[in-house]
């Protein structure tokens, strides 16, 4: 007979109990999971099964430590699990955090995450195809940057997907932007990087308090900047080299005159010698009033191809991106270091 399980809360205990029930009626102890990690505070943990019976318990650590993830195993239905282990490497990079991990319709794996070591931020789908041994693919939902200590964070998808696939998932910023984000996506989504199936999006604001308009800007719109949206790199691409491709300066037509806005480029899990596609932000805080909003900012993809295959598809498997921004595209520039208003200058 088919059980279920469940991961409970003992945030005092190295010893996270797993329940079982048979109907969801009655829950008994069935096994635990043991941690010894010294940066674990609360477990908020999750169960997933995979495709070959493998269940994988994924759990929190704090700050970023460790990788911010451990992960623990069963090969018995649950029955055992080995010890947890953290230290997974991205995509399993956190800051105090829970994750989301799903086993898909097609059989493969979603893992939703605040991919981060610095803070609650950068929310990011991921997708594996081997029960997650690897992670070749990721879409990112939330880039923007955090405005209070919350961040944004907690993921979590519906059980059910859509009619064709679709996947949904929400995640907390009721801090930051007084909301939770809300996004509908595919497979073919994050395996493009890019929202590729019509009626889809990374973002939308599910809910959103309105007691506190005061965090909800008008757009910008008119960018007059065009660059590549996406670029292609070998290994061992620093950071420093990476962001002289993307302007630190950007222009945007407005009813009111030109605006200009100054910032920099950064993606908080970057790591030049892992392959994978990362997501690089317009990182600009302290845009004033009226000049940004509460949606995303302006974001470019840059692929780390792998060495040790053949990376003639390196382009196909990246997040690619239209260069012109257009209608809500524009949304994506938000905060500035710097803001100017050339007024009269169009």
């Amino acid at each position: 007979d088919n059980i279920w399980l469940f991961s409970g809360e003992n945030s005092n205990s190295d010893s996270n109990d797993i329940y079982a029930s048979a109907n969801g009626q009655k829950w008994e102890i069935y096994s635990s999971v043991e941690s010894s990690n010294v940066n674990r505070k609360w477990w908020e943990g999750q169960i997933v099964e995979c495709s070959d019976g493998t269940l994988i318990h994924v759990s929190r650590l704090e700050s970023g430590a460790d990788d911010g993830v451990q992960l623990a195993y069963s090969y018995d239905g649950g029955e055992s699990w080995t010890q947890c282990a953290a230290s997974n490497g991205r995509p399993f990079t956190s800051y105090s955090n829970k994750c989301h991990m799903q086993l898909l319709d097609s059989g493969n794996l979603l893992l939703v995450i605040g991919c981060s070591l610095n803070a609650r931020e950068n929310i990011t789908a991921f997708l594996s195809e081997d029960n997650g041994k690897t992670w070749p693919y990721s879409l990112s939902l939330d880039a923007r940057v955090q405005r209070d200590w919350f961040g944004c964070g907690y993921p979590e998808a519906a059980d059910k997907q859509g009619p064709n696939g679709e996947i949904y998932v929400v995640w907390d910023d009721r801090f930051s932007y007084c909301e939770l984000g809300f996004a509908k996506f595919t497979e073919a989504d994050i395996k493009a990087g890019k929202i590729v199936t019509p009626g889809c999006y990374s973002y939308s604001s599910a809910v959103r308090n309105k007691a506190t308009d005061g965090f909800i800007y008008k757009d910008i719109d008119g960018i007059t900047e065009t660059f590549a949206r996406e670029i292609v790199l070998d290994k061992g691409a620093p950071e420093y080299e990476v962001v002289r491709n993307f302007p630190d300066i950007l222009h945007a037509e407005t009813a009111e005159g030109t605006v200009v806005v100054s910032g920099f480029w950064d993606c908080p899990d970057y790591d030049e010698n892992r392959a994978g596609r990362y997501t690089f932000r317009f990182n600009a805080s302290g845009l004033p009033e009226g000049y940004t909003d509460s949606y995303g900012h302006m974001t470019a993809t840059v692929v780390i191809k792998d060495d040790e295959k053949n990376d003639s598809s390196a382009k196909e498997k990246g997040c690619g991106s239209d260069m012109a921004m257009e209608g809500t595209a524009a949304l994506l520039l938000a905060g500035a270091a710097t803001l100017k208003k050339r007024r009269g200058k169009r």
